[in-house]
């Protein structure tokens, strides 16, 4: 399909683009013993690599894709099966990029389906937040186009999940669920004035301040446009981080048992069929998760608060 490319602004051929890349669907495939994966947009629709649409034009796919390549081999894969030696990888440019290409995607599909009136990421009507995101979104085009770097949205942060997990008193369900194989997005506002982009991977955080200030909060390791080290150890999750996460787990297992209400029984059964199909469920990191069978409390007392509570 013929059609202009968001980054290059140039006439292309159009492809189905991930939100999300396909290498982090295929790893938790490999880890959950099925390859059935539901879009909280549309949950009853099921996927095998996860979502996608009519996005990016060939050559942008391909520029985007290397990156992706190198974040999967040198931080994703490497740090969710616990073998980064010392917990610390060297990179250079391919991390920046990618950073900035899947703080980007975000923006630009949350557009899409707000422009839908399907799943709302952020509304024009509160036009500080539009603008900045709209601003945020340019600068990252051009840097993802020809490589100039972002003046006033260049600080990225990653922060590792893997710890997280021992600050709570007991295992849920929802909770690990969220924290190892869910994908989340959204933007983080907290009373100091922080803006930031907040983009959920299975046991990461990625962070993309949506300002060129210094944060209030810790959010992570910084990422570096020229490269470094990164050490994937940390532990360091200031209360304000720590009950936003909440909010999201909150958040996620609202719609999800909100979903669960809207299937037919015929419709669930299949979902259990197809997974009980695979050999390797029981003894795989999603088999274990759903062997947990405690819940944690999620409380709505109005439309705008969401209270996660745990023992």
């Amino acid at each position: 399909m013929k059609g202009i490319c968001p980054i290059t602004l140039k006439e292309s051929d159009i492809r189905d683009s991930h939100i999300f890349p396909k290498f982090m669907y295929e790893y938790l495939s490999a880890h959950g013993g099925n390859r059935n994966f539901i879009d909280s947009t549309n949950p009853k629709k099921i996927s095998q690599n996860g979502t996608k649409t009519k996005m990016l034009g060939a050559e942008t796919e391909e520029s985007f894709g290397k990156r992706e390549k190198w974040f999967a081999e040198n931080i994703f894969i490497p740090y969710n099966e616990k073998r980064l030696l010392n917990n610390e990888v060297e990179y250079g440019e391919e991390f920046f990029f990618y950073t900035v290409s899947q703080l980007w995607r975000l923006i630009y599909y949350n557009e899409l389906i707000s422009m839908r009136d399907e799943h709302p990421f952020f509304n024009p009507d509160y036009d500080e937040l539009y603008e900045l995101c709209s601003k945020a979104k340019e600068e990252w085009r051009v840097f993802l186009n020809d490589g100039k770097i972002p003046q006033h949205f260049s600080n990225f942060y990653i922060m590792p999940l893997n710890s997280f997990l021992s600050i709570i008193p007991s295992r849920y369900f929802e909770i690990e669920f969220y924290i190892k194989r869910c994908f989340d997005s959204n933007i983080f506002g907290s009373d100091t004035g922080d803006r930031v982009m907040y983009c959920k991977l299975p046991n990461m955080i990625i962070w993309g301040l949506l300002s060129d200030c210094e944060p209030h909060w810790c959010y992570g390791k910084k990422i570096n446009v020229d490269g470094g080290v990164l050490n994937m150890e940390f532990d360091q999750y200031d209360d304000e981080i720590v009950e936003y996460i909440y909010h999201r787990i909150g958040v996620n297992s609202l719609m999800m048992r909100e979903d669960a209400q809207n299937f037919s029984e015929k419709h669930v059964k299949k979902l259990y069929e197809k997974m009980s199909k695979s050999p390797n469920l029981k003894n795989s990191e999603l088999g274990e998760i759903l062997s947990l069978r405690k819940m944690p409390i999620v409380e709505r007392p109005d439309e705008d608060t969401i209270i996660l509570r745990i023992e």
